[in-house]
């Protein structure tokens, strides 16, 4: 059981200096997108454990992560009805 997803990314404590306002998208979304899918993976009490471990630093970087994907989940959705008008 790999509960130490978090804990290994000590990365994310670090690279998300000013995360949020960069052009999207960047190789972090990429790397953070990666730390969440093994999450999700885990079973659900494997997931609870490694949940612990999240750095405060990292659950800003998480806020920023969802934020941004948000952002560009809008602009897909835009821009396909845009080119199918």
């Amino acid at each position: 059981m790999q509960t130490s997803i978090f804990s290994d990314a000590h990365w994310l404590r670090t690279e998300n200096q000013g995360y949020g306002q960069l052009p999207i998208p960047r190789v972090l979304d990429h790397k953070i997108y990666q730390v969440i899918s093994k999450w999700i993976d885990l079973n659900e009490n494997a997931r609870k454990e490694a949940a612990k471990s999240i750095q405060e630093s990292q659950r800003f970087a998480f806020l920023a992560f969802s934020e941004r994907m948000a952002s560009l989940a809008v602009r897909k959705k835009v821009l396909i009805s845009y080119l199918q008008a």
